[in-house]
């Protein structure tokens, strides 16, 4: 029997967002420091535990297993758990957002009532509960009524070995493949929908544009998939003026994302609402400036070391990016407090946290 079992299925994902990445980074430190201790790890994995079905893995095929072969604690490092569990075992999961309950307008009807359903579910269900920030924690406490004592923060951080300081040589030659120009990009990193606000940077961007001039190279370059309501945002670059200095590269591998971030002028992310801020963190330790939303974990997260602008307040966008673009000691000056606020943060102090709250169950 497994002392602590950790569903795998988000970390396994090969486009890794903030929730599987942290997943991923955190149950590869978990898998280190079980080997320190004498408490046995079991990972319930896709690739071992086999299903035959498209769908209802976690339903279905791991239901069956905590069954058969029920740990003491299990943990799902998403926000799902499954309908069944004895009440033998103590369930942890981590909720990374709640968005969809404060802001249900910018998500998908039917996405709403599935996140809300698995929230309180697992709101009531999970002995412990993990956000990535004191926002998430005070928003599961005032809209679900979750109890303080049961939750603990573990901040996300950035994968230093991926998202550092880079030489501009090393850095242009995969800016060559994506035909960018060192320094001369805002990057907005994320899934484009509706939440992230893409619309408004399309159309400071375009502000910035006719203030810039005839002949300025400045580009705005969105990665990230299509998301909720994605065709808006096509329609609005399609009839830009600055469609031309647009360009959307969809989904980028791992391995390029740090050197884009490394090379943007700035990371620009305007978010009505997140229950964190994982890439402005990675574009902090990357040496890029970072403008953003000035929502509350946008603030949390960063605190000083962005350039944080109102979200409710679109037209004082271009005026934030046109300062960003043209002076030059102001970018420095925030690459260095994003440099500084981005060692704050760390992977292997958060799995610490995670393992020693796991292990405290047991006990």
């Amino acid at each position: 029997m497994p002392t602590i079992a950790i569903d795998t299925s988000s970390a396994e994902k090969k486009e890794r967002t903030g929730v599987e990445e942290y997943s991923f980074q955190i149950i590869e430190r978990l898998k280190e420091l079980a080997v320190v201790g004498d408490n046995q790890l079991a990972l319930f994995s896709r690739t071992i535990l086999k299903w035959p079905f498209k769908r209802f893995w976690l339903q279905g095929r791991v239901t069956w297993e905590l069954f058969r072969r029920p740990p003491k604690v299990f943990f799902v490092p998403a926000q799902a758990l499954p309908f069944f569990i004895s009440k033998k075992i103590k369930v942890v999961t981590t909720i990374h957002d709640v968005g969809f309950s404060r802001r249900p307008d910018l998500y998908p009807p039917a996405e709403v009532r599935r996140q809300n359903s698995a929230t309180k579910r697992a709101v009531h269900r999970a002995d412990l509960i993990f956000t990535p920030s004191e926002f998430t924690k005070q928003e599961l406490i005032s809209l679900f009524r979750a109890k303080a004592e049961k939750i603990v923060v573990t901040p996300l951080a950035a994968d230093t070995t991926r998202f550092k300081i880079r030489a501009k040589e090393e850095v242009e030659t995969v800016l060559e493949k994506y035909r960018l120009s060192y320094k001369n990009y805002f990057l907005f990193v994320s899934r484009i929908d509706t939440k992230k606000n893409p619309l408004l940077i399309v159309k400071a961007f375009e502000e910035v544009k006719n203030k810039m001039g005839f002949g300025d190279p400045l580009r705005l370059v969105f990665a990230g998939p299509p998301g909720y309501r994605f065709e808006e945002v096509r329609q609005a670059i399609k009839i830009s003026s600055a469609k031309d200095f647009i360009t959307g590269l969809g989904y980028v591998p791992p391995e390029d994302l740090p050197f884009l971030m490394s090379g943007a002028l700035a990371l620009v992310s305007p978010s009505h609402y997140e229950g964190f801020g994982l890439p402005l963190l990675e574009a902090a330790a990357s040496g890029t400036p970072v403008m953003a939303a000035n929502i509350p974990a946008y603030k949390e997260v960063m605190s000083e070391a962005a350039r944080l602008v109102a979200v409710d307040q679109p037209e004082t966008w271009p005026a934030a990016m046109l300062e960003l673009a043209k002076d030059t000691n102001l970018a420095a000056d925030f690459s260095t407090k994003g440099l500084e606020q981005a060692k704050k943060f760390s992977w292997s102090k958060t799995a610490d946290q995670t393992w020693s709250a796991l292990i405290n169950l047991i006990r």
